[in-house]
């Protein structure tokens, strides 16, 4: 990846630096996971059949097909996931094709495109989130620290958006949805403190935070006494320009 040209590409077209950031890890990941070049990809087909690759329809998820590329994605979000690098795949693409913005015009080819375009929105903003709460731990509560070197942890449920500790030595899962959270977030989080609690004595708690919650969500966490539901807010601040 021409990562150096490509970063000034994306802030150029007046992209925030987290989203600059995430941009790039997401073209690196595809590279690592995929083990491949993407500058030898578009210089073989355009990135036309890799972008292939990554197509995963609505009616794929509801078939439960599998994940068609090498990328380690849990199933319940495929279909978002897949979407998001697909995307990512699309802006390098544009950005391979001369460096407008609107050089190379993604194909609409059906509905599920457009829905997912809206999918890899939310993952965006997921990550969003994440910067914003590495940022500011704090207000997830006065004694945590975060332990996982600024990455995401790695466990057999899954990958952890962030992974903290308290002043009592108890670990904290730490779970991030854009929108709603529903139902299925609960089971997840769970199976996230589990894979961290087994095999020892530490305590685990989870925070799921969302900018709302389903009921089910709500009554569930009245059932799990070290669970806690955070909703997150925007602020907007102006200045004169």
């Amino acid at each position: 990846m021409d990562e150096e040209r490509y970063r000034a590409y994306l802030e150029r077209n007046g992209y925030a630096q987290s989203t600059v950031s995430t941009s790039i890890a997401s073209v690196r990941r595809i590279e690592r996971d995929e083990e491949l070049d993407v500058d030898r990809e578009f210089d073989r087909d355009q990135l036309a059949a890799l972008i292939n690759k990554f197509k995963y329809s609505m009616d794929d998820f509801r078939a439960g097909s599998p994940n068609p590329t090498r990328l380690k994605i849990e199933p319940d979000n495929l279909y978002r996931d897949l979407a998001f690098f697909r995307s990512a795949l699309r802006s390098y693409q544009r950005f391979k094709s001369g460096g407008d913005s609107d050089a190379v015009s993604p194909t609409v080819e059906s509905a599920d495109e457009i829905i997912a375009d809206d999918l890899s929105q939310t993952f965006a903003l997921e990550r969003d989130m994440q910067v914003a709460i590495r940022a500011n731990i704090k207000q997830m509560g006065a004694d945590l620290s975060i332990v996982d070197n600024g990455a995401e942890t790695q466990v057999e449920a899954g990958n952890i958006d962030i992974l903290a500790k308290d002043s009592s030595g108890n670990m904290v899962v730490i779970e991030l949805k854009a929108g709603t959270c529903r139902a299925p977030a609960v089971a997840q989080v769970l199976a996230y403190m589990g894979c961290i609690r087994n095999g020892s004595n530490v305590q685990v708690r989870g925070i799921l935070v969302a900018g709302d919650f389903e009921k089910r969500v709500q009554l569930a966490a009245k059932a799990v006494p070290n669970l806690t539901l955070k909703r997150y807010t925007f602020r907007f601040e102006f200045s004169d320009v």
